[in-house]
C-alpha cells in the first residue's frame, strides 16, 4: 500500500498517542487536509507563539505530547519563542513547520525559507533551539521518523522539528506498518547497571551514618515518582524539599515534606538545607536559584539521581563525595525502595525534631487574611475554596512556589527557566483543552494578560468551562517595577495605564468581576466554582506589596 509522506506522519503520530495539533493553518495546508480527513483534534489558535505554549500546557497538564503547526515563513517563526521555552524546559514537543517546494528553492518564491539567496533558513533557526530538527525526505522518513521518537521519549526530551516542503508532504512512498509500529514500541530509557548498583550501595550506607541527610526534588520527576520518593522518605525518615518545579510532584501535606528552598524558600527551609551532610538530589538541575550558593555543598556528600552527564554539575559543585547515577528514575527509585526495605536502612534524624522544624516552616507561609485585597490573600482564598484536584498555570513564581500547598493531585504547570510573559493565558488554555472536566486556574500580572489578550477569542470559541483567570492589575510590569525601586528607588518604563478587562472580556460572552476587597473575592470564586463557569476575575492591588525573597547566599 502505497500512502503519502503526510498521510505517514499522521500514523506515526497516532501510533504515539499525539492526538491534537495547536497553531493556524496557511498557504502549506495539504499535511492538515490530510489530518482533518483522518479525523484527529486540530485546535485553532490565534498566533502560533500562543499555540506553541497551549501544547507545552497540554503536555505538562497530563504528560501527553502534543504537537504545533506553522505554515512557511512567518507562521513557522512564530513558533520560535514558544520552542525556546520547550527547550529550556525539556518538554518533548512535535512541531511542524510548512516549507516551499524544494524545485523552488532559490527563486525567491513568496515565503520562502530555505536559507537560499538571502532567504532565513527555518531548518537552520531550529538546530539551535530543539533537541533534533529535519527536513523530511521520502528517502529517509523512516529512520527520521526514529529519531524523532528516540528525542521526544528519552530520559532527557525536547522539542523535536520536523519541515514539510510542498512536494514532499505529498510524495507516495511504500507504507511499512511493521517499521512503524516497531520505532514506536522500543524502550528508550536508560537501564540501571552495575556500576549505578554500587553507588546505590555505597548511598545506602551513607543515609544509616548522616547526620542531616535531605531529598531534593526537582520539575524533572513526574508524580508518579513523586510518590516512590515519599515511600523512601516514609522508610527512611528522611525529609524531602523541592524546587519550585518540584513543588507539586509530592504531597505538601506529608509530614516530612519540608517545603521549597531557594530564593522562595522559607528560613527554617534554607537553614535545613545549609546545614544538611548528605543531599540526594532527584530530578533537579542545582541552578542559582534552588541553591542560593555555589559553596552550599561544600561540607556534603552529594549523589544526583538524573540523566544528565557527569559534567552538568561538575562545573562549579564543591563537596567531599559525588556520585551521579544516570538511568530511567522510576526503575531506579523503585530498586532503591526495594534496597531499603530489604537492609532496613533509617536515618539518624530525631522525630521531634523534624516535627518542630515542619511548624516553624508552616508558621513562615502562614497567611492573615486582611480587608485590603493582596496576593497573598489571593493565595490563601484559593487555597480554602478550589478543589483539590485544580490545575494551576501561572506566571506568578514568588507567590504560587511559597505560599501555596500542593496536593498530591494538583498540577502545577510553569514556563520559570525562560520565564516568558503573557504564556499562562495559553498555557490553560492547552491545559483545559486536554482536561476538560477539572478546573484550571490561569494566574498571571496585567503585563502578561495584555500580551496574550487575543487568546480570549479561543477561548470564546472552545465553549470552556471551569476555566478561572486571574489577573493581577496593579498597572506596571510589577516584578521589574519592584527591582528598579529597590536598585534605584526610582522606576522609569514600567508603568502604564490599563482598559477595563472586564467589559472586554464581557464582549467575548465570558464572565467578568473587578475586585478590591478580599470578601469580594472570595464570594466571586464560589459563585463561579457554583456555575463551573468560565470567568476572569480582575484583581487590583498595590504594585508596592512586599513579598519576600531570599539572596543570593
Amino acid at each position: 500500500m502505497n500512502l503519502t509522506i503526510s498521510e505517514i506522519i499522521i500514523r506515526f503520530m497516532r501510533y504515539n498517542s499525539i492526538d491534537t495539533i495547536y497553531g493556524i493553518p496557511g498557504s502549506n495546508a495539504d499535511f492538515l487536509k490530510y489530518f482533518y480527513d483522518a479525523k484527529n483534534h486540530f485546535f485553532l489558535c490565534q498566533d502560533e507563539k500562543q499555540g506553541v505554549y497551549s501544547a507545552i500546557g497540554h503536555y505538562k497538564s497530563s504528560g501527553q505530547i502534543a504537537a504545533c503547526f506553522g505554515s512557511v515563513g512567518g507562521g513557522v517563526f512564530n513558533l520560535v519563542p514558544g520552542a525556546i521555552s520547550a527547550y529550556y524546559e525539556s518538554v518533548p514537543l512535535l512541531i511542524i513547520g510548512g516549507q516551499n517546494s524544494t524545485k523552488d528553492f532559490g527563486k525567491n518564491v513568496f515565503q520562502e525559507a530555505s536559507g537560499i539567496s538571502r532567504t532565513v533558513s527555518q531548518i537552520n533557526l531550529f538546530k539551535n533551539i530543539t533537541v533534533y530538527s529535519a527536513i523530511l525526505s521520502e528517502k529517509e522518513i523512516y529512520t527520521q521518523l526514529r529519531e524523532v521518537l528516540i528525542y521526544l521519549k528519552s530520559d532527557r526530551p525536547g522539542p523535536v522539528y520536523i519541515e514539510l516542503p510542498k512536494d514532499i508532504m505529498n510524495k507516495k512512498i511504500s507504507f511499512n506498518k511493521t517499521i512503524l509500529n516497531k520505532i514506536s514500541t522500543v524502550n528508550y530509557k536508560k537501564e540501571i547497571t552495575k556500576n549505578n548498583k554500587k553507588v546505590i550501595s555505597d548511598l545506602l550506607e551513607d543515609i544509616k551514618t548522616a547526620q542531616k541527610p535531605i531529598i531534593l526534588i526537582g520539575g524533572g520527576i513526574s508524580k508518579e515518582i513523586g510518590l516512590v520518593i515519599k515511600r523512601i522518605s516514609i522508610r527512611t525518615n528522611i525529609p524531602v524539599i523541592s524546587t519550585y518545579k518540584g513543588k507539586d510532584k509530592i504531597d505538601n501535606f506529608y509530614d516530612l515534606y519540608f517545603g521549597a528552598t531557594g530564593l522562595i524558600g522559607s528560613k527554617s527551609t534554607n537553614n535545613y538545607f545549609k546545614e544538611s551532610d548528605l543531599v540526594i538530589v532527584i530530578g533537579a538541575s542545582l541552578n542559582r536559584n534552588t541553591i542560593l550558593s555555589d559553596s552550599i555543598f561544600k561540607n556534603k556528600k552529594l549523589f544526583v539521581l538524573d540523566v544528565f552527564d557527569n559534567n552538568r554539575f561538575n562545573k562549579y559543585i564543591e563537596c567531599i563525595k559525588y556520585k551521579l547515577i544516570e538511568s530511567d528514575l522510576n526503575n531506579t527509585l523503585k530498586f532503591i525502595l526495594k534496597e531499603i526495605n530489604s537492609k532496613k536502612v533509617k536515618s539518624k534524624l530525631n522525630n521531634k525534631e523534624l516535627k518542630k522544624i515542619r511548624l516553624s516552616i508552616l508558621k513562615e507561609i502562614k497567611i492573615i487574611p486582611t480587608k485590603k485585597i493582596t496576593k497573598k490573600n489571593t493565595a490563601y482564598i484559593l487555597q480554602s475554596l478550589l478543589p483539590q484536584d485544580t490545575i494551576f498555570v501561572s506566571e506568578e513564581i514568588l507567590l504560587i512556589g511559597k505560599y501555596f500547598l500542593f496536593t498530591q493531585n494538583n498540577v502545577n504547570v510553569t514556563y520559570t527557566n525562560l520565564a516568558p510573559i503573557g504564556c499562562a493565558l495559553s498555557g490553560g488554555i492547552g491545559a483545559k483543552n486536554k482536561n476538560p472536566n477539572r478546573w484550571v486556574v490561569v494566574i498571571l500580572g496585567d503585563g502578561g494578560f495584555n500580551m496574550a489578550l487575543e487568546e480570549l477569542n479561543t477561548i470564546f470559541n472552545s465553549n470552556f468551562k471551569k476555566l478561572l483567570i486571574i489577573v493581577f492589575n496593579n498597572s506596571a510590569y510589577g516584578a521589574v517595577y519592584k527591582y528598579q525601586m529597590y536598585r534605584y528607588k526610582q522606576a522609569f518604563y514600567t508603568t502604564f495605564k490599563n482598559p477595563n478587562y472586564s467589559e472586554i472580556v464581557k464582549r467575548y460572552l465570558l464572565s467578568a468581576d473587578t475586585v478590591k476587597r478580599t470578601a469580594e473575592l472570595s464570594r466571586i470564586i464560589k459563585k463561579n466554582l457554583k456555575n463551573n463557569s468560565t470567568a476572569l476575575i480582575n484583581i487590583i492591588i498595590d504594585k508596592n506589596e512586599k513579598l519576600k525573597i531570599n539572596k543570593y547566599l
